[in-house]
């Protein structure tokens, strides 16, 4: 097989007071789609702070008049529109090793994961494979459990098979979960 797998980076971090942001695939930021999708309030709120909680952008969906559930599904890339990144969408190969960087401000003990969603499962993304990784963070400077990668820079392998889910550009992401809490 020698078809290429087209995926778009997301960051998220849910259910989290820890912000932390992949700088390397190109992730989703937002744009001209996002505020016709998710209102100017959430829009603002990522241009503002890239590695914003998922937490903060509920709480201003509910007061935006201009948030549209339907189109704005904030678990998947924050609801950050696919049109607005397409200079972002990486070519894949089944096999392939993707080198991943996370840069975060607030580290914090936790569980951090990268899987393949596919994107036009709605409203909650299907997580097509196992994840491609996960670990847990333990500690208030930084990631040094055992099982957490060293400043957060570390490669994930694409399954040799996706079913043929994300031949097209935007069928599928790379979502980056963290689920955690700040060590004071």
């Amino acid at each position: 097989m020698n078809f290429k797998l087209f995926l778009l980076t997301a960051a998220v971090v849910v259910p989290s007071l820890g912000h932390g942001i992949i700088t390397t695939p190109p992730v989703r930021a937002p744009g001209p789609a996002s505020p016709a999708a998710c209102g100017s309030a959430i829009t603002n709120i990522l241009k503002a702070d890239n590695q914003s909680g998922i937490e903060s952008l509920y709480g201003a969906s509910g007061s935006d008049p201009d948030f549209k559930a339907a189109s704005c599904n904030l678990v998947l890339c924050k609801g950050l529109k696919l049109e607005d990144n397409l200079a972002n969408v990486q070519p894949y190969h089944p096999g392939q090793e993707i080198n991943i960087k996370v840069w975060t401000r607030i580290p914090h003990k936790g569980w951090a994961s990268v899987a393949v969603m596919d994107t036009r499962t709605s409203p909650v993304p299907l997580i097509i494979c196992e994840p491609l990784i996960s670990f847990e963070t333990d500690s208030a400077t930084g990631f040094s459990t055992a099982s957490a990668p060293v400043d957060m820079h570390f490669n994930v392998t694409l399954p040799g098979s996706l079913g043929g889910r994300c031949t097209e550009p935007g069928n599928c992401v790379l979502q980056w979960t963290w689920f955690g809490r700040v060590v004071h």
